[in-house]
């Protein structure tokens, strides 16, 4: 029976060399391919030679039903398979060190993994750089019309606290606080960008 190790950053030291020996990356498109794994990566020479015939130079991992790319590895003489977030073995693969926090993809789309479009960067910063809900019906995230008071209500969450920005008569008015709010307090250009 197959047993699964789950993502942490305990198994990101453990599999360092493993991953060099195994894994080619392309900085510039994102693309992770499997290299020809040598021979004392395997219990035996038959899942060498199956292993090598059905990867070697195929694209390494799967996508998530959340959308982020996964990399799966086993270690030699452990039955367990590691598996690793892609970006975090992107930047890891292109740095030679493993982030620090999390990794935002500065796009939006969670699979493109081109160095490029990877920062790592603490949680809060990370939400600076959210795309707008698809429950938006303003058009422009942090504004929402109230119709207790019958304005445009502009609002901004930071350190996970919501600041009220004011209500206004006019919807330019409510927007023009928040995008000024949004520079105050350093967001990312992309937040707030069309769902992808």
């Amino acid at each position: 029976m197959k047993t699964k190790s789950s993502i942490n950053r305990d198994n990101e030291k453990l599999v360092e060399g493993i991953l060099k020996e195994s894994i080619i990356y392309y900085p510039i498109s994102g693309l992770m391919l499997w290299r020809e794994r040598p021979r004392e990566h395997f219990a035996s020479d038959v899942s060498w030679a199956r292993w090598n015939t059905r990867f070697a130079g195929k694209e390494a991992g799967t996508v998530t039903g959340k959308g982020y790319r996964t990399v799966s590895i086993r270690i030699p003489g452990n039955p367990k398979r590691i598996f690793l977030l892609a970006h975090r073995v992107a930047l890891f693969m292109k740095t030679g060190n493993w982030p620090v926090n999390q990794i935002d993809h500065i796009n939006g789309i969670k699979y493109d993994n081109r160095f490029a479009n990877l920062r790592d960067v603490t949680a809060s910063e990370n939400q600076r750089n959210k795309q707008i809900s698809v429950n938006n019906t303003s058009g422009v995230m942090g504004v929402c019309f109230h119709r207790a008071s019958n304005k445009w209500r502009s609002r901004i969450t930071l350190y996970k606290k919501e600041l009220n920005l004011g209500f206004f008569t006019q919807k330019e008015a409510a927007i023009a606080a928040r995008k000024a709010a949004e520079i105050k307090y350093n967001f990312h250009q992309n937040h707030g960008r069309a769902a992808v």
